[in-house]
């Protein structure tokens, strides 16, 4: 059996002058744990790093014990970040955490994103049973704790069979994943009163519901009160029960066994030697198979889903050596409508594709413009009896412009929702590669989840993160490893850094004329090794001249902050039609690196009946010299209603020079036209 860590947060035990209740139970544990050399990570929030922080656990013993030190000098300067917490470790959950920074909603989505064990422990109801004895705000973060418990937590531990009812109970009225709960007891004293804790017929003051902004909550207390206050149930009388009070020792070994406790999850791999697509564009297929003949020898068969016309070319065109078993769509179908939202279909297929027998049980998902760059192995998606699973980024840090969504911007919007309220993980495996599928398991999603198939959810994103909660252990969380996603060129920021290069997501526009690749050939041929190391080393020098990019706008920004006292923002004021008018706010001064690609972010408020709510903005910011010749310039359009949109510059000045940066703003179809410039410093 392997030695887990554990992870307590004892924010709250440190900040209390005495100890009581549930954080009496929690320090408890701690000392228990270090008396039976369990060794856990005991961390706290610093103000100061405004992180967690690892805990002296000799001095923290002393100030528990009241032998010496102060609560400060538990503290040290080691910042323990969710992002580096150990694989299959477990994070306790223990005292009146919901007090706490960060809140449990926050940070337990991010904790299981890391394959992490999340177990917590619920005394009581305490804050709704009793709602005379405490504020508003408590009791509004006491269910945020509650919701976020319910759905994140693998195991919950209570004291009693009233609690452990009572969250069964939610779990079913709620309709929330069902977790186990497991009855532990903590007792301080040799005797312990199990009084009435159900009812909840008072537990919300009517006052709280008046508030607008708390309109979730309202819904959610009211649903919590309906559940355990319905006719037909049966209150738990007061009673004193006397029983020998179990040592913290007992309770911290039950914690360990209930940590170690293992599903019967198991299965039998299989070689891998299928591909699968789903595409309408047979030419870009049969552009990109070339390249999984050379590179995945692994594979030898091909299922496509495809219109019947692009079946038929793909038989009249492709000469490879892969056997090739095409599905139609309306073979797929049956006779079901086929949805018009992009996102919609593509998952509708998918999820209709799984039931089709001619898919192996294991097998390579793909889409048409997947390439790889090198030779690949069957160990680069399933290794050591784990599958490989290569993210993104978070969906929740889903970078996207408010009012220029597309139907890929909503369907991440929809997945999200639909993970956070499963309590799944919630990393975008969107990551634009070819991914290993278990073609059993994504029917088990589909089963469990019967109203996904048309709700157009993230195909890849809602398996992987059913997956890596279902079947975590055999599941390895991974940087995504694609050139290409975001195009190379473009700065876009997110979650993740590759830093290795397997496949390619193909972009047509990088081989033509100016295109980041325009001298390497986009055919597979003799060079096409030697062509892909190239592009891996092009790719890599355009990321570290982002990141340096990036580096220089918060270093110039944080200086402007700190001179002018707000942010160098580009502001573009559209007024009402009755004005006629675009205004654009300038910083006093902007700064760019030379020769690398810079970030230009535009931040658009319109009145309610601009004219600028029906015409696209034409955007464009050109760099000039002294004697006012262009060096650099771009131009982008701005959706109606847009209220932030970007673009990329490379200036190819002089370095040290002075420039003039300009802003135009022009509304289409229209005679509306602004114009606005301020210094830049090219460095």
């Amino acid at each position: 059996m392997m030695k887990r860590m554990f992870y307590i947060d004892i924010t709250g035990i440190l900040k209390s002058p005495a100890l009581m209740g549930a954080d009496k139970i929690a320090a408890g544990i701690t000392i228990g744990m270090i008396n039976n050399n369990i060794e856990p990570c005991l961390i706290a929030f610093s103000k100061k790093h405004k992180s967690y922080v690892a805990i002296d656990k000799y001095k923290y013993y002393c100030y528990i014990t009241g032998n010496s030190f102060d609560d400060e000098s538990c503290y040290t300067d080691t910042i323990v970040r969710i992002e580096n917490m150990e694989r299959e470790s477990v994070f306790l959950d223990s005292g009146n955490s919901w007090l706490n920074v960060p809140q449990r909603g926050w940070l337990f989505p991010r904790i299981r994103n890391k394959n992490v064990q999340i177990i917590s422990m619920i005394q009581s109801f305490f804050p709704v049973t009793h709602p005379d004895q405490v504020s508003d705000t408590i009791r509004i973060k006491f269910m945020h704790y509650i919701m976020a418990c319910l759905s994140y937590a693998d195991k919950i531990i209570v004291p009693c069979e009233e609690t452990a009812e009572n969250i069964r109970r939610l779990f079913k009225e709620l309709k929330i994943s069902s977790k186990p709960v497991i009855i532990v007891h903590f007792c301080a004293n040799s005797e312990v009163i199990m009084d009435n804790k159900n009812n909840l017929a008072h537990i919300i003051p009517q006052q709280i519901f008046e508030a607008d902004e708390l309109s979730y909550f309202i819904k959610f207390y009211k649903r919590f009160k309906n559940i355990l206050t319905k006719k037909g149930h049966t209150y738990y009388p007061k009673k004193k029960l006397r029983y020998r009070s179990p040592t913290f020792g007992e309770a911290v070994s039950q914690i360990i066994k209930i940590a170690d406790e293992e599903d019967f999850d198991i299965f039998e791999h299989r070689p891998v030697k299928q591909i699968v697509y789903l595409s309408a564009r047979p030419e870009a297929l049969i552009d990109t198979l070339p390249f999984i003949e050379k590179f995945m020898t692994f594979i030898e068969e091909m299922v496509i889903c495809c219109p019947e016309k692009a079946g038929e070319y793909l038989k009249a065109n492709y000469k490879g050596k892969l056997r090739v078993t095409i599905i139609t769509d309306d073979e797929l179908l049956g006779g079901c409508q086929l949805p018009e939202d992009h996102s919609t279909r593509n998952f509708f297929l998918r999820c209709l594709m799984m039931k089709r027998d001619e898919l192996d049980e294991e097998f390579i998902m793909s889409d048409d413009d997947y390439r790889p760059l090198t030779d690949i192995t069957e160990e680069v998606f399933f290794s050591q009896g784990m599958y490989n699973a290569y993210y993104f980024m978070d969906i929740a840090d889903w970078k996207h412009t408010v009012g220029d969504l597309f139907s890929y911007d909503y369907c991440h919007f929809k997945t999200l929702e639909f993970l956070k309220k499963n309590g799944y993980p919630s990393l975008q495996y969107s990551a634009h590669q070819p991914q290993i599928i278990n073609r059993d398991w994504y029917r088990q999603l589909i089963s469990e989840h019967k109203e996904i198939i048309l709700k157009g959810y993230d195909e890849w994103s809602s398996y992987f993160n059913f997956c890596a909660l279902r079947h975590k252990k055999y599941f390895r969380q991974l940087p995504y490893v694609t050139l290409g996603w975001p195009n190379v060129g473009t700065c876009w920021q997110h979650g993740v850094n590759n830093d290795s290069f397997l496949f390619e997501n193909f972009y047509d526009d990088n081989y033509k004329e100016n295109g980041v690749f325009s001298d390497l050939s986009a055919q597979l041929n003799e060079n096409t090794i030697n062509d892909n190391k190239i592009k891996i080393s092009k790719a890599f020098k355009v990321q570290e001249e982002c990141r340096e990019s990036f580096k220089i706008y918060d270093e110039y920004a944080q200086q402007y902050i700190l001179k002018y006292g707000h942010a160098p923002a580009i502001n573009i004021f559209c007024s009402d039609m009755s004005e006629n008018d675009i205004d654009i706010y300038v910083p006093h001064f902007y700064r760019m690196e030379n020769n690398v690609i810079n970030n230009l972010r535009f931040y658009i408020s319109r009145s309610r009946y601009t004219v600028c709510n029906k015409n696209n903005i034409n955007i464009t910011a050109s760099i000039q010299d002294s004697d006012g010749n262009i060096i650099s310039s771009v131009s982008i359009a701005a959706a109606p209603v847009q209220t932030e949109t970007g673009c990329h510059l490379r200036p190819s000045g002089t370095a040290m020079t002075s420039y003039i940066l300009y802003i135009t703003c022009k509304v289409e179809d229209t005679d509306i036209c602004t114009e606005a410039g301020m210094p830049l410093e090219v460095i």
